[in-house]
């Protein structure tokens, strides 16, 4: 539940920035959120710095979704257009299943966030300041 409040309040806080800043820095901005909130979430020791880390990303990485998805919708063409936004949410579905798989499969948490939240939210953070809107 607190991820999806966090989501609520990411959409109105990065619409605002989109509009006034740009998407590229939105981009930024929101990934850095979810990259603290997966921070807070993989060094957690008590369930309200776990929400807390929930809510933070939450804040940021559906915003940052949405956002691509628009920039998807005027940068490519008519012809790949469905092709990427599908290969885009298709992603987020495997990406799901893999991080669930790896929850079966490992029993220590932590080590799961960090490798398969944590670490890749920080590349894909350095990738975004070099993007070129």
């Amino acid at each position: 539940m607190t991820l999806y409040i966090g989501i609520f309040f990411g959409y109105i806080v990065v619409f605002y920035l989109t509009d006034n800043y740009g998407r590229k820095f939105s981009m930024v901005v929101s990934w850095g959120v979810t990259v603290f909130g997966i921070l807070i979430l993989s060094f957690a020791f008590n369930i309200w710095m776990a929400v807390a880390g929930l809510f933070f990303a939450g804040l940021g990485c559906e915003s940052c979704i949405r956002i691509t998805m628009t920039l998807i919708g005027e940068t490519v063409e008519n012809s790949l257009r469905q092709k990427y936004s599908i290969f885009l949410e298709i992603s987020f579905g495997v990406g799901s299943i893999i991080i669930g798989l790896g929850y079966l499969w490992l029993e220590n948490w932590r080590t799961i966030t960090i490798a398969f939240c944590l670490i890749p939210s920080v590349i894909l953070l350095f990738f975004l300041i070099f993007y070129v809107e």
